[in-house]
């Protein structure tokens, strides 16, 4: 049970760590292509 919640307690942190990176991915994304994403906009109105 010990070694249960351990697992579970790695596998949380893992995947905090891996959604830390991925809003980190997202914000550089969406840094770089701002100006991208804000014409695509402009067009769809």
């Amino acid at each position: 049970m010990i070694l249960f919640s351990f697992k579970f307690h790695l596998v949380k942190t893992h995947l905090k760590r891996i959604q830390g990176n991925l809003l980190i991915i997202a914000f550089q994304v969406v840094s770089l292509d701002y100006n991208e994403i804000l014409g695509a906009i402009a067009l769809l109105f």
